[in-house]
């Protein structure tokens, strides 16, 4: 099985029409536009988000070649589900769908487990270049990579924790632990260097001064618990970002073209000032008074 990435709308529909309908979809998604096959279409964003999550939906398992939009840990689980090699474990890829979708300000929520299993994982992949595609690429070894990757983190995980087995399953125990301690201390890490940008918290908004650290996801305190509100500004691009944890929280972009003006944009979860415009920590705090 191949597994291309098309990084347009109309480089994927050339590909679809190339292979005749007949090829996997998993995510072939831009903005409002889906582009589908004939075999497995598994879509869940925009006009598409009532649909489940590639990682956790059910497929007709085929040998047929794959196209994708973006490779992600949902994406991947998509993948193998149609391949006949997604390895058993409910939990973690319901955690995975749920992070997919609503972000990973929620990995707080589970189990100790699949938090360390998804850190193993983000930890891996975080050692991974981002590409910026501009054509039609083959990126089977990339996913073949990462399907590698996630078997030795999952495998064999119910046996661990069924006192009446004790086979491994086909892994070797060192290469598991060393992901999931791997994972740990790059969680660690992400903490540290968030924490590093706090200015200020209060119950109702973090406010973060940054140069690179994203800091938007960053709603769980250490002091206050989980805090609905973040606002971070970028000290080196000039621009500010607020963001909610959930989307009953508030509307980011109506705040943010209230404070800054029409052109200020986004969606309800997290917006950010105008892309034209240079802001200063003054802007931020203001912005922060606001949000009081």
């Amino acid at each position: 099985m191949k597994i291309l990435l098309a990084p347009t709308a109309e480089l994927a529909q050339q590909v679809v029409s190339d292979y005749n309908g007949e090829i996997n979809c998993i995510e072939v998604e831009y903005g409002a536009i889906e582009v589908r096959g004939n075999l497995n279409n598994l879509a869940h964003h925009g006009l598409r988000a009532g649909n489940i999550a590639p990682c956790i939906a059910k497929v007709a398992q085929n040998s047929y070649d794959c196209l994708v939009s973006h490779l992600d840990l949902d994406t991947l689980g998509g993948i193998l589900a149609i391949r006949g090699d997604k390895p058993e474990s409910p939990e973690f890829w319901k955690a995975a769908a749920y992070i997919d979708v609503h972000g990973p300000q929620y990995l707080h929520t589970f189990e100790s487990d699949q938090i360390d299993q998804l850190n193993a994982y983000w930890a891996w992949a975080s050692k991974n270049p981002r590409v910026r595609y501009t054509e039609v690429t083959d990126i089977t070894n990339l996913v073949i990579d990462a399907y590698l990757v996630i078997d030795d983190i999952l495998g064999g995980w119910d046996i661990l924790h069924d006192p009446n087995k004790t086979e491994w399953l086909g892994i070797h125990e060192d290469v598991h632990w060393s992901y999931i301690e791997e994972g740990k201390v790059w969680a660690a890490e992400q903490l540290a260097a968030t924490q590093a940008c706090l200015i200020s918290e209060n119950a109702k908004v973090r406010y973060f001064e940054t140069t690179q650290t994203f800091c938007n996801g960053a709603y769980l305190s250490p002091v206050l618990g989980v805090v609905p509100c973040i606002v971070s500004f970028n000290k080196v691009k000039g621009n500010i970002t607020l963001s909610y944890y959930d989307d009953s929280c508030g509307d980011s972009v109506a705040i943010m073209q209230r404070v800054f003006g029409p052109e200020a944009g986004g969606r309800r979860g997290i917006a950010g000032t105008p892309r034209n415009g240079i802001y200063t920590r003054e802007d931020a705090l203001r912005l922060v008074d606001e949000l009081k």
